[in-house]
């Protein structure tokens, strides 16, 4: 910038710089089925060096000091549907959880076994299924940096003799974003964890993850569904689909931008409170809200979502955690209070879970 230029001139630049870059982004080849089809912008890196405000296809992004933003075009946008396929009749009290102080949050269930992590990764219940009584709780090293809100089994072993699979709970906080991979032994009656691997989520720099992203496993497939706000305040919501790395591949593993393998948005439909989730078929389901509760049932073959309140239509008023599945039936671990059975209509049996 010249030295002797006001104000008002360095302004005028800046502004027509904006709308020649704005006349550049918005350019495209047309949509079809609510996905952008090559557009001639995929992606595009922009630093501006003032506070200014940047709106890219509708959206309004307020820069403040020198920034990189990177603005992504190719996502398959998602549609509300209310008549997809999955209906809840009821929510039933299901089981109380251990006493104590401390928050429970990511939980997932295997062989007749409750698993859920209390204060990100520093406490774990072990409970039995049938009698609904804790086993033990197991105490690891406490971290303020980890939030658990999603917990999930994979399908791999680490050693051939495990009676229990790996297990992945997801970590964030506002200085750690990752999935921590966990080894589950039981020795002289005695169960410990083991961690494998960290799985460290893209850098907000590469992928704008702000606002607590979740991580939930698709243990059937192989793949990592990443879930988040966008932008602050949240106006949208974004998921990215990634492949699950294998634990030969490392100790720490950084995903990275240049690996997603696809990736949805919800437009002006986003979830304040994110909570905990499940792959269930092809169904991606969340959990939003602190006492104001929602389900979303994102279709990812179909492009589609719906909403359920569950505070208003069901009277769940409690902070929902995570979601699992034990014998097809679904449930939904609280933040302390309890854990509660979702029933669906016809009392549908659902296909998943990792018993």
């Amino acid at each position: 910038m010249i030295p002797c230029l006001g104000w008002r001139m360095r302004h005028s630049f800046v502004s027509l710089f904006m709308l020649c870059l704005l006349a550049v982004l918005s350019c495209s080849n047309g949509e079809q089925d609510g996905m952008i089809i090559e557009p001639v912008v995929k992606q595009d890196t922009i630093i501006v060096d003032k506070k200014d405000t940047l709106s890219v296809d509708g959206d309004t992004i307020v820069v403040d000091k020198k920034d990189t933003i990177i603005i992504e075009k190719d996502f398959i946008v998602l549609k509300e549907d209310n008549s997809l396929d999955f209906h809840i009749e009821r929510v039933e009290y299901w089981m109380k959880q251990p006493r104590g102080m401390r928050g429970k949050q990511g939980a997932d269930a295997y062989n007749g076994l409750l698993f859920q992590f209390q204060v990100g990764h520093s406490f774990l219940d072990i409970l039995d299924v049938k009698s609904k009584e804790i086993i033990t709780t197991v105490e690891m090293d406490y971290d303020s940096n980890y939030h658990c809100n999603n917990a999930d089994f994979g399908n791999t072993f680490y050693d051939a003799d495990d009676e229990i699979p790996l297990f992945y709970s997801s970590q964030q906080g506002r200085y750690a974003q990752c999935i921590v991979v966990d080894r589950i032994t039981k020795q002289n009656g005695n169960y410990k964890l083991q961690t494998v691997q960290r799985i460290d989520l893209p850098r907000e720099k590469e992928i704008p993850l702000q606002y607590t992203p979740d991580a939930v496993i698709d243990k059937k497939n192989g793949f990592i569904y990443v879930y988040a706000g966008n932008t602050i305040p949240i106006t949208d919501f974004y998921i990215y689909k990634f492949r699950l790395p294998e634990i030969v591949e490392g100790e720490v593993v950084q995903l990275r931008r240049e690996e997603i393998i696809s990736k949805w948005m919800i437009s002006g439909n986003p979830a304040f409170y994110k909570q905990g989730g499940a792959i269930i078929g092809h169904f991606l389901i969340t959990l939003e809200g602190m006492s104001n509760n929602k389900i979303r049932v994102i279709d990812l073959e179909n492009n589609r979502y719906k909403l359920i309140d569950m505070t208003a239509d069901y009277g769940a008023k409690w902070e929902p955690e995570d979601i699992f599945i034990v014998d097809g039936e679904i449930f939904v671990a609280s933040g302390g209070t309890g854990i509660y059975k979702i029933v669906l209509s016809d009392n549908k049996v659902i296909d998943g879970g990792a018993e």
